[in-house]
């Protein structure tokens, strides 16, 4: 029978005989006797002690330690600390009449940790400008980095969910920036929870998933066609293929941009070679768009957010991206380009095009670059200034918002006929829908040339600039109902 062999070396300790508290032991175990070895097991001292004062009220809060049961709270007063509270079990405090400076330790049945005496005001509400991942998909060895901004918190905490369990918890991260590095085995939310006073917490997620063990190969089927890309081992997304002069741009599943160059030989027989590629945020679901010497592109992201960018397409460089949106972007841009390029106009088209000069009410659609948010929501960007947004729109009202918009509208323009109005036709499975392009102002028909003349001959001025100015930012802030003029099903 073994032997239990009590061994109190309490004084090594600082554990006085006559103490409130319990002692703690580790038993060991040596040559068939167990030794219980007195340890110490008080809790962690507290990371963080924050406060902010309004009027005549103290709030206090700090970081919470798993080993303690209960908390201390003391201020300092005429050079003598004294007793806000010995026993509070929750993480926070409301002081009326006192400013500090406070400490607080939390403490168990074993004892109490050393006391934090470090202050933190904190003056900006809780707020978390940024959450957000390097990557969507974790690296080979399921490591996935996230980082954050963060205002007005008293702690942080980063939880790690699979299905409904949280699987890792880490606490004590730092409460305005930073960036941490976990592991994650699945599909996985990843939620920062920023704590503030009173116990409010503010969360916010993002959803990750691990790169595939055993990734899908396409080995596709040979023919007797040119297939430059057959023999590239690249899972590619053929929705996203695009050709330009003979080359060939296109993204792949696991989150690349590629672009492969065409070079005609002596026999003017085309082969292709790899020229350059980028790593993707998120993912490109439809042909990107080419313009001049510009590839636009959409990137849809897991967490249903997205974003436009713009690169060179012969180099990848000088790229440009908006701020990521709360909606996916599955459809490509959309450029519409409101000049006239005739270059034998006719009389008459000069005469109209004179007469539209002098006009402050001419009837034109708003060129720029269409950004169709799976949402419903349409934004018109300039791609000459850094893609800024000119204007918003909205589809939401005409269209079937479970399915959302993923395939790529088609514009139909005739700039022969000035009558003609050009369209947007939007596809949602068999549905077609026919959308008048937005004109740049709302007037509902343009000033015939008669009346432009008129108005000219006799004198008369059209509003003056500073009012034209003011009617154009109003209506790049509004979010106007896009027009609906037909509808039929294929």
């Amino acid at each position: 029978m073994n032997r239990v062999l009590f061994v109190f070396i309490l004084y090594m300790y600082g554990i006085p005989a006559s103490a409130s508290f319990e002692q703690a032991y580790i038993p060991i175990n040596t040559g068939g006797t167990t030794i219980l070895v007195p340890i110490e097991k008080s809790p962690e001292t507290v990371k963080l002690l924050s406060f902010k004062s309004s009027e005549n009220v103290t709030e206090i809060a700090w970081s919470p330690t798993h080993e303690a049961q209960y908390y201390q709270l003391q201020y300092l007063s005429q050079g003598e600390w004294k007793s806000s509270s010995d026993r509070l079990l929750l993480p926070y405090y409301r002081q009326v009449g006192i400013t500090g400076p406070f400490r607080v330790r939390g403490c168990n049945r074993y004892g109490c940790a050393q006391w934090q005496t470090n202050n933190r005001r904190i003056q900006k509400p809780l707020h978390v400008p940024a959450f957000y991942t390097n990557n969507a998909k974790s690296d080979s060895q399921g490591a996935i980095q996230v980082s954050w901004f963060v205002e007005g918190a008293t702690s942080l905490t980063l939880l790690v969910i699979e299905g409904s369990t949280v699987v890792r918890r880490i606490d004590g991260l730092h409460p305005i920036q930073g960036e941490f590095t976990t592991r994650i085995k699945q599909l996985s939310q990843i939620t920062l929870r920023a704590t503030g006073f009173n116990g409010e917490f503010v969360d916010k997620s993002l959803i990750a998933t691990t790169a595939p063990k055993l990734p899908i190969k396409l080995s596709g089927v040979r023919s007797n066609y040119k297939q430059p890309l057959y023999e590239t081992d690249l899972d590619i997304i053929e929705k996203s293929i695009i050709e330009y002069q003979d080359n060939l741009i296109f993204s792949t599943h696991d989150g690349l941009l590629v672009f492969y160059k065409a070079t005609r030989n002596h026999n003017q027989e085309i082969d292709w070679a790899y020229q350059w590629h980028i790593e993707l945020e998120g993912a490109v679901n439809n042909a990107p768009l080419i313009d001049g010497d510009f590839l636009y592109f959409t990137e849809s992201n897991y967490d249903s957010t997205g974003r436009v960018c713009r690169i060179r397409w012969q180099d990848a460089l000088g790229k440009v991206c908006t701020n990521k949106v709360s909606s996916s972007l599955l459809a490509s841009p959309v450029l519409v380009n409101a000049v006239n390029t005739d270059t034998n106009p006719s009389f008459f088209e000069l005469v109209r095009q004179f007469a539209h000069s002098f006009s402050s009410n001419r009837r034109e659609i708003e060129s720029g670059l269409y950004i169709f948010h799976e949402n419903g929501m349409v934004e018109v960007l300039d791609p000459v200034n850094d893609l800024q947004v000119k204007r918003r729109f909205s589809i939401r009202g005409s269209i079937d918002t479970t399915l959302g918009i993923s395939i790529t509208p088609t514009l139909v323009m005739n700039l022969d006929y000035p009558s003609y109005h050009p369209q947007f036709i939007i596809q949602q499975d068999k549905d077609l829908i026919g959308v008048h392009v937005p004109a740049t102002q709302s007037s509902e028909s343009e000033m015939s040339v008669f009346n432009t003349m008129s108005r000219w001959f006799s004198g008369e001025k059209g509003e003056d600039e500073g009012t034209q100015n003011t009617k154009v930012q109003a209506e790049a802030q509004a979010v106007q109902e896009l027009q609906v003029v037909w509808r039929d099903s294929l």
